[in-house]
């Protein structure tokens, strides 16, 4: 490269390394199966060899506007059927769709292709679900079939697995018996079934087996980082060939340096490898890669970087100029179709975001949503679920973070969903990679086909087994909304058998809108974990379902203080089921999001609120309210706040008032115990609630966000999820004049300062007796500083659990002691006066 200036001239060379892909390479098919109520959309892809996903756009005009589930393609080099089933149509309409592809390189459409659904009639359906499935080599995977006597997609859907005659295009690759397929070897094939003259398709890729091929590569961050050594991390999958690797270092991209060449097996599994490597430089900045090879090929992982330490020798509390410490743990909550996703997180004082990455590779490709942690000095507990996942199947993941001075990755681990053979939630253990075990753990849940289908109502359907928890009472309930990943609406509770096999419930809801498209998905929960099902899609019936965008209105922020500040805003749905949520950030691009609230589908606004918590002190910070319908979505005008500097407190912190926001029937009183807080103190949140309404609530739900500064320690109520430090609580029916208490303890974090305000919030959702969405939230607030209360509060956790009571015997004993010595004396000293006067 050649610069001018000034008549001068200098060059410089430029050298790029690394690998470049291709986004996929797609193809719309022409539509099969068509019905007057549903329709089979097809197309091809090829990955060009990354891990890549895939779904289908549709909808009545060019402009499409809905979507199907997102389902893998595999990271292969040549094209593969990608086909999804549809239903929920009109009849006798035009409709128009595209098959989408994208991995790490980009998103690929093809092109758009048009199909029309059969006059009314009673045409009979017959499908099978899931249209398509990965199983690996040895393994299998179960197929359903379902027969629709009156073709209308509203009627009552048959299961017929078991009648129907089930084919394969390859039994070298896939065979079928019952709709079970199992895995042969490695390729594709397609499964046919027949019933009573009609035929359905599903489309099986085979992966794993014993046919050697190019190993996979992955590097993951570095560990152990000190002034002059670090230890250097990757993954590597032998793929069936004796393989060695090692890793390759410089403090260029050009790396230069090499160590560790070792042998890893001929397995055909991930595995971990790690070496450290000495005689570094510190506070440099070094960059590095795994690499692997074997017969067939040599592969090289991503280029990573970190920084050595600076003389001080930092490793763990590096005063907010450090890149954050992550470690991926071990996953929880598993089940056939989900699982918990955990791991640590250090920000190092810095405020950091985290998330989990995940895929059925090592090479991941899916995220889940990024979440803000603030700027804790130590390890953090964290989380995420993983939903719509297929049985008997492998699945990788590790957590990320990342702050202003770098992104830091876990060690990438796997597990394997566990098997359905049966069809059923008949299964015996969990299959976790570091071992199984049968009982004490979650039940197992399927979500059925949604049935009778309304303008305004459907059915809700699941399937439910105790996993062999005889004594342990199971609860189950439904989630459902208008986005797959954001389920924001609830049903009410149903009290299932401690004890049961395969047992059905429903739920019906009546608060639907008419013409949108729904997700839904079964929840079930006992003492040892929640598990979810599987999400389906439908669609209510009708020509309603509010055309207009829904209108928000940003509203000043209030309760502006050092390290938090409250975001108000108004949203009206405009008749369109919708939720809201707001953006905010340190400049106009904002970044950042809250939490996703619900806010009903009537044509008036809708008050919403959010605690900011563990801000920047004298930083201005703007932010907007968002709100989503099926219409679209609406973003309201970009305000700003300025949150105040250095504060000390007043000796005795004054008590802020509850702050409440919605419905004024439903009574929520929170309040913070001890209302003034140190560093280190443990707390105690509580939220009292009442039905004063004068009538029983229904699907109501609870959701409480403690402040970024505090901990969770422990609950008095079961919460059916956590998620950093928001928890959740489905509550169901709520009967008229029912009072009850939510008390969570939690731990004041090391890094508060005095002045710092806590903000503690929860929002409280139902349905009213006219079948309306309400929703009610409050606030409360709890000052760090010492003082009076606070020092009282410090003084009684000397004694423990039962500190007033000892307090008050401590101030009994030394009362006693006074009347009978100090009096004693004084008496005394009363007669010796009286006896000098006489005399």
């Amino acid at each position: 490269m050649t610069a001018y200036f000034n008549g001068l001239t200098a060059t410089a060379s430029v050298s790029v390394t690394g690998s470049y892909g291709n986004p996929p390479t797609v193809s719309t098919n022409s539509a099969t199966s068509i019905n007057q109520s549903a329709a089979t959309l097809n197309g091809q892809i090829n990955p060009n060899g990354f891990a890549t996903s895939y779904w289908f756009e549709y909808g009545t005009a060019s402009s499409l506007g809905q979507t199907t589930f997102t389902q893998s393609a595999g990271s292969g080099t040549s094209n593969i059927s990608a086909v999804q089933n549809i239903s929920g149509l009109n009849s006798n309409t035009t409709y128009y769709f595209r098959v989408t592809a994208q991995n790490q390189y980009g998103t690929s459409h093809g092109q758009i292709l048009s199909f029309t659904t059969q006059n009314g009639g009673s045409a009979a359906t017959f499908i099978i679900s899931p249209s398509s499935a990965t199983v690996n080599y040895g393994s299998g995977t179960n197929l359903r079939a379902y027969y629709d006597a009156d073709g209308s997609g509203s009627g009552q859907q048959t299961e017929v697995t078991n009648s129907a005659n089930w084919s394969s295009s390859n039994n070298s690759v896939a065979s079928v018996s019952g709709g079970y397929v199992n895995g042969v070897s490695q390729g594709s094939a397609t499964i046919t079934a027949t019933y009573s003259g009609l035929t359905a398709t599903a489309y099986i890729n085979v992966i794993g087996g014993t046919q050697g091929s190019a190993p996979i590569a992955s590097t993951n961050g570095a560990t152990n980082i000190a002034q002059n050594y670090a230890t250097l991390n990757g993954l590597v999958n032998p793929n069936n060939a004796a393989t060695s690797y090692w890793f390759e270092y410089g403090t260029t991209y050009s790396l230069g340096q090499t160590a560790g060449n070792q042998s890893i097996g001929s397995g055909s599994s991930a595995q971990n490898v790690s070496y450290a490597v000495y005689n570094l430089s510190y506070n440099t900045t070094y960059y590095f890669r795994v690499t692997a090879q074997n017969q067939y090929g040599t592969t090289q992982g991503q280029i990573l970087s970190f920084m050595t330490n600076g003389s001080g020798g930092c490793t763990y509390n590096c005063g907010g100029n450090s890149a954050p410490i992550v470690t991926t743990n071990y996953v929880s909550n598993l089940n056939l179709n989900s699982a918990t996703m955990n791991g640590t997180v250090n920000p190092n004082g810095s405020n950091t975001n985290y998330w989990f990455e995940y895929g059925q590779t090592s090479s991941l490709g899916q995220t889940t949503g990024f979440q803000y942690l603030g700027n804790y000095s130590g390890p953090q507990n964290v989380s995420a679920q993983m939903y719509n996942l297929l049985s008997n199947m492998n699945y990788y993941y590790r957590v990320v973070a990342q702050n202003s001075y770098g992104t830091a990755y876990g060690s990438i681990y796997n597990f394997t969903t566990n098997n359905n053979n049966s069809g059923n939630c008949n299964y015996n253990n969990y299959n976790y990679n570091y071992g199984g075990y049968s009982g004490n753990s979650a039940p197992c849940v399927q979500t059925l086909t949604p049935t009778n289908l309304g303008d305004n109502y459907a059915t809700f359907n699941a399937q439910v087994s105790s996993n062999g928890n005889n004594n342990d009472s199971i609860v189950g309930w439904f989630e459902y909304g208008i986005n797959s990943n954001s389920l924001t609406y609830t049903t009410n509770n149903s009290f299932i058998p401690s004890y049961t096999t395969n047992y059905n419930f429903s739920n019906g809801v009546t608060n639907l809108t008419s013409n949108t498209s729904y997700y839904v998905r079964a929840v079930a929960k006992n003492s040892y974990g929640t598990s979810y099902g599987q999400t389906y899609q439908f669609s209510t019936t009708g020509n309603g379902g509010g055309t207009n965008l829904p209108a928000v209105l940003t509203k000043p922020a209030t309760y502006v203080g050092r390290n938090s500040a409250l975001l108000n805003g108004s949203a009206n749905p405009n008749s369109g089921v919708g939720s809201a949520w707001f953006e905010y950030g340190p400049s106009a691009s904002l970044g950042l999001k809250t939490n996703i609230q619900a806010i009903g589908s009537g044509n008036s606004y809708v008050d919403a609120a959010f605690a900011l918590t563990s801000l920047l002190q004298n930083t201005t910070y703007y932010f907007r309210i968002v709100a989503q319908t099926p219409a679209g979505t609406s973003y309201g005008s970009i305000a700003r706040f300025t949150t105040s500097g250095t504060v000390v407190p007043p000796v005795d912190p004054p008590i802020e008032p509850p702050i409440v926001i919605g419905s004024s029937c439903l009574k929520l009183a929170p309040a913070v115990y001890p209302s003034g807080v140190n560093a280190g103190d443990e707390a105690v949140y509580t939220l009292t609630y009442k039905n004063d309404c004068g009538y029983d609530l229904s699907n109501a739900s609870l959701q409480i966000v403690l402040p970024l500064e505090v901990s969770f320690v422990a609950s008095n109520n079961s919460f059916a999820s956590k998620n950093s430090n928001t928890l959740s609580y489905n509550f169901g029916l709520v009967q008229a004049g029912y009072q009850g208490i939510v008390e969570i303890r939690n731990k004041i974090g090391d890094n508060v300062e005095k002045g710092d305000s806590l903000v503690y919030g929860s929002t409280m959702n139902w349905t009213d007796k006219k079948g309306k969405f309400q929703t009610t939230s409050a606030y409360v607030t709890a000052l760090v500083g010492g003082g009076a209360v606070a020092g009282l509060a410090s003084l009684l956790s000397i004694f423990g659990g039962w500190g007033w009571l000892w307090l008050l015997l401590l101030l009994l004993i030394i009362f006693a002691i006074y009347w009978l010595f100090f009096k004693k004396e004084e008496k005394k000293t009363a007669v010796q006066k009286i006896e000098q006067s006489i005399a």
